[in-house]
């Protein structure tokens, strides 16, 4: 029986990326498609040691790919609620990498995730 990977995009090209892309490098669900920074110059240079993974500029541009069926977000914690709603929105799939601002942040994201997920 095949298996298809998951198609993981990461928003944010920080410590943490530097981290987790790796392993989803190395994972046998997983597959590093494409990665997003505010310039495209720093995401080409971070998917440099990915083969395969795209770079892209900015959040909207990772959310509206075909070929990514989760966002990893690894952005700073004031621009998570608002990525992970417009990733939410397009049918995402959403990972968050440390907390959110509040948790009426997470409330909003919550009930956002389950309004989508009964779609």
């Amino acid at each position: 029986m095949t298996m298809t990977k998951a198609k993981i995009g990461i928003v944010g090209t920080g410590f943490i990326a530097t981290i987790l892309a790796p392993q989803i490098q190395s994972s046998k669900k997983a597959r590093l498609d494409a990665v997003s920074s505010r310039t495209l110059a720093k995401a080409e240079s971070f998917v440099a040691n990915y083969p395969g993974a795209i770079a892209v500029e900015g959040a909207d541009q990772l959310i509206a790919r075909d070929d990514v069926d989760a966002v990893y977000i690894a952005t700073p914690t004031s621009a998570k609620e608002d990525v992970a709603s417009r990733a939410l929105t397009a049918g995402k799939h959403v990972l968050i990498e440390k907390p959110l601002h509040s948790a009426a942040s997470f409330k909003r994201l919550s009930a956002l995730a389950r309004q989508k997920a009964s779609c």
